[in-house]
């Protein structure tokens, strides 16, 4: 969906001492960035790189309903990004002939082969770096290894509404905002990268009540994400990249590892898919090895047995659909793929001692 968001917020915004970004300055770069198919106007524009397109396919009820809003009301409103926000109608999306046009295709694409610019993709950023109060550099979590990318001039972070927050508090900023609003942002010292509260490794022995937190990410599901969270005091201790469509997690019984049954392919959603069994170690929270499966890894919601393990933690079973329905088996011990178990018409794993494993079936029975 293409939504602008209030004029009002940005208006505040200026209003709050950032003056360049009242609504009327920010409306002429949405116009400058913008292709519309209905065409340029006072609140759109034309020549744009990002494509934005009206819906291609309606549903009846849909039109059922906005009619129900009006006849309830509700003022109709035909562009959620014009004159104001109020009202019912259907939006406009960042699509073209009936594709997602997103924010890489618009900008990216077009110049992923020039000399200055270096795309890392499959990269998780873990903090910025500091030299003082300047902010220097990036730190980040690729291929296992952790590497640095040091700025000359700037850092743009864009990492979203949770995700920006969440890098800056993991690098200390937490401590700059909380003081600028009590007025001593100006006396405290230089930022030293020991002083940022940084968490490198876990406690040897966890808490009973750590909690794993499963999210697909909805607005881009090829970013999966387990976050682990220490419910007695409410702070993010780590967060794991997951891949496609993720799932959930597989805890073992004996502290020390995590399993991911993960997707990923080569050209974002599309191109050789790769299906893994990803061991994480739980102290850095870093991937230890990757076990190859066939790739037919069930993709859907997050849910527990997609993944499950026996009772001993020695095998791994992973619930295929394509749509024949099956079991992949996983040796943790031995670190391999050992078998392909059929299950028609049964779905999921549920383990049921060392050696077996039950699924529930179409019919009833189990």
């Amino acid at each position: 969906l293409y939504v602008r968001g209030q004029r009002e917020d940005y208006n505040h915004w200026a209003l709050l001492g950032n003056e360049s970004w009242d609504y009327s300055n920010v409306l002429s770069y949405f116009k400058r960035c913008e292709w519309n198919e209905n065409g340029p106007s006072e609140y759109h524009g034309g020549d744009g790189p990002l494509r934005v397109s009206n819906l291609r396919s309606v549903h009846p009820l849909s039109t059922e309903f906005l009619q129900t809003a009006v006849n309830a009301g509700l003022k109709y409103n035909a562009d959620f990004n014009g004159a104001r926000q109020e009202g019912v109608g259907f939006l406009q999306s960042t699509q073209y002939r009936g594709r997602r046009y997103s924010s890489a295709k618009a900008y990216l694409r077009p110049t992923r082969r020039r000399t200055n610019l270096n795309i890392v993709t499959k990269a998780h950023v873990t903090r910025l770096l500091f030299d003082g109060r300047r902010a220097t550099g990036v730190e980040y979590l690729h291929a296992g290894k952790l590497r640095r990318a040091r700025a000359d001039q700037e850092i743009i972070v864009s990492a979203g509404a949770i995700g920006s927050p969440q890098i800056l508090m993991l690098s200390g900023m937490a401590l700059i905002f909380a003081s600028a609003r009590i007025g001593v942002a100006a006396d405290m010292p230089p930022l030293q990268p020991d002083e940022l509260g940084l968490i490198s490794t876990l406690p040897q022995q966890p808490s009973a009540h750590w909690i794993w937190v499963s999210d697909m990410v909805w607005i881009a599901m090829t970013d999966g994400r387990a976050t682990l969270i220490d419910a007695d005091t409410g702070t993010m201790l780590g967060m794991l990249s997951t891949g496609y469509s993720f799932n959930s997690l597989s805890i073992p019984r004996r502290y020390g590892r995590v399993y991911s049954a993960e997707t990923y392919y080569t050209r974002y959603t599309r191109g050789e898919r790769t299906d893994v069994v990803t061991i994480y170690d739980m102290e850095s929270l870093s991937p230890v090895r990757e076990i190859e499966i066939p790739p037919k890894r069930m993709s859907t919601t997050p849910k527990l047995s997609t993944a499950s393990l026996t009772d001993d933690d020695r095998f791994m079973a992973v619930y295929n659909y394509t749509p024949a329905q099956s079991l992949s088996i996983v040796d943790l011990e031995a670190r391999k793929f050992v078998a392909e178990v059929p299950t028609p018409g049964c779905a999921l794993a549920f383990p049921a001692g060392e050696r077996k494993f039950f699924s529930l079936c179409g019919n009833g029975s189990l």
